[in-house]
This record gives structure tokens, C-alpha cells and sequence, in this order.
């Protein structure tokens, strides 16, 4: 007599509908605010961003103070560099004209000691400056939404430093410098590091960004 070993019975595993509790509408709410402020949203990179993204990176503004520092963008690599190392980076839109205006990234994440590094990219027309402060704060919202990140680096050449202008002392500090750490222009300038530390910008940066409605549901 043949014996079948009898097998222990498997429960299927299913997902919870939450379409209709509180927490879904709170997150839901939350999820489409985040990325969307008054003038400016933000939406993830696609393939058809990259020819946009290739003109920006070759505006000379941004061949000399983003992270080519005057060597022209290989097209064969750039698309992998734009990636390398990053976390999160969104296009920033007009949200009247839903126009990309610039792009904003984190990238280098410790998450173990929650902290990052972000950059800013954005051409130099006057029109663009609401909308480039307006996305990084975007960007500084969906990090706190999303991950344990208290602190959040920026590197600047010493020159570049007034282009903070209001923002440095009153979000930003200053927490190290590479003295003549970089040449440009006939000398050697600093490298500047910036912290903004979330315990001190949270609050504000909810009232910035008009969020204070939003509370979450515990």
C-alpha cells in the first residue's frame, strides 16, 4: 500500500482593502500633496527628460558649478551618471505650464545615520528662481515623508555661496570648508559644506509650503 504523505494545509495571503478607512484617505491625501506646491510640482525623470536634462547640464552656468566643473557631459555616459549614487530626483514643473524648468536630487544617502546630500539645477532665466526654491523645499518634504533623514548636506564653491542668499543662517550652517580645494579661473577656491538639520526646518518648512492642514492619523 502506497502511503501520500499529506500536506499542511497553505492560507493564501490577501490585501486588506483600505481604500476606504481613514488612514488610506489621510495617505492618499498626502501622497498627491507632497510633490505639488503653489507654483511648482514635481514628477519623477523619464527617458524623454534626458534631452532636456543633457541642455541643462551644458549651459555653461552649469558646466562650471555643478559636478562636471568644466569638462563637457559625455552623452554615451550621461544618463548612468545622472543616476549614479542617487536616491530620489525629480523634473520641477510649472504648474500653470507644466514646463520643466530644472531638476533636484538626493543622492549619496546614509540612511544608518540618516543623512544626505541634495543638489539643485535650474537655468538662469530670472522667471526660474520662485520655482527652484519652491521644488527643493518639494524635494526636503518627500525626503521627511519618506525616509529617517535628519540631516541634509549641500556642497557649494565658495563663490557660489551668495546664491543661498536669505536661506543660509536661516536653514542652512555651514559645517565644513575645504580651503582651496578647487581651481577655477586662474585660483584655487573653497569647497563649502552646508547642513540642514530636519528638527530645525520641519516646522517651518510645513508653513512654507502651506501644509499645516495636513495632520497625520495615528
Amino acid at each position: 500500500r502506497r502511503l501520500t504523505p499529506r500536506l499542511p494545509r497553505c492560507r493564501v495571503a490577501t490585501t486588506p482593502d483600505l481604500s476606504t478607512t481613514p488612514q488610506a484617505d489621510w495617505v492618499t491625501e498626502r501622497a498627491r500633496q507632497v510633490l505639488r506646491g503653489k507654483r511648482t510640482s514635481l514628477r519623477t525623470v523619464a527617458a524623454p527628460d534626458y534631452d532636456f536634462l543633457y541642455w541643462l547640464n551644458s549651459q555653461p552656468e552649469m558646466l562650471i558649478r555643478w559636478r562636471y566643473r568644466g569638462a563637457t557631459p559625455n552623452p554615451d555616459a550621461f544618463v548612468a551618471l545622472l543616476w549614479k549614487d542617487v536616491l530620489a530626483q525629480f523634473i520641477i514643473e510649472s504648474t500653470s505650464s507644466s514646463q520643466a524648468v530644472g531638476l533636484v536630487s538626493a543622492y549619496n544617502p546614509d540612511l544608518k545615520n540618516g543623512t544626505i546630500y541634495t543638489s539643485l539645477q535650474v537655468g538662469q532665466q530670472p522667471f526660474n528662481e520662485p520655482f527652484a526654491v519652491e521644488g527643493y523645499l518639494l524635494l526636503l518634504e518627500y525626503l521627511f515623508m519618506n525616509w529617517p533623514i535628519r540631516k541634509v548636506y549641500a556642497e557649494a564653491l565658495a563663490f557660489n555661496i551668495p546664491q543661498f542668499g536669505s536661506a543660509l543662517g536661516r536653514f542652512f550652517t555651514e559645517e565644513g570648508r575645504l580651503v582651496s580645494h578647487e581651481y577655477f579661473d586662474g585660483g584655487f577656491h573653497d569647497l563649502v559644506i552646508l547642513a540642514l538639520y530636519r528638527d530645525q526646518v520641519e516646522d517651518p518648512l510645513r508653513r512654507l509650503l502651506r501644509r499645516d492642514h495636513l495632520e497625520s492619523v495615528e
